[in-house]
């Protein structure tokens, strides 16, 4: 997805927990647990489910990765962005962690992609009204 802000002003968004429910309505409350680094835990209020994840993989304004250990979609969690004409193309990824193979696996991707275009979509309508404001 590409996205009209900086790279920076993309990662300054994804690593600022304390913001997510700025710019994100279905999360009420999120935090991270130390410094933005590998092994840092993260924990959010997604709807009414607890997520907690840990930073896998830390490289600032290009990658952030993280495991989500306890939450609706376990599993690695993956946001890679590059400049691209003066904005960000934003990457954004998931590999999913299932035990249950009973589960219908077209019913559980078409759910992920509904959850990976919901957060794009967030994302980028957050940077064009403060790119409006």
């Amino acid at each position: 997805m590409r996205v009209d802000a900086s790279p920076a002003a993309i990662w300054d968004c994804l690593i600022d927990l304390d913001a997510w429910p700025h710019w994100h309505e279905h999360i009420r409350v999120a935090h991270r647990i130390g410094p933005a680094q590998p092994g840092t835990a993260l924990c959010w209020r997604e709807h009414e489910a607890l997520a907690v994840a840990r930073l896998t993989w830390v490289e600032p304004g290009r990658r952030l990765e993280w495991a989500l250990l306890h939450g609706p979609w376990p599993g690695l969690h993956r946001w890679r962005i590059e400049e691209s004409a003066g904005g960000a193309l934003v990457c954004h990824a998931r590999t999913l962690a299932l035990t249950d193979t009973q589960q219908d696996a077209r019913l559980l991707r078409a759910r992920l992609l509904d959850t990976i275009n919901d957060w794009n979509s967030r994302l980028q309508a957050h940077h064009a009204r403060e790119r409006a404001a």
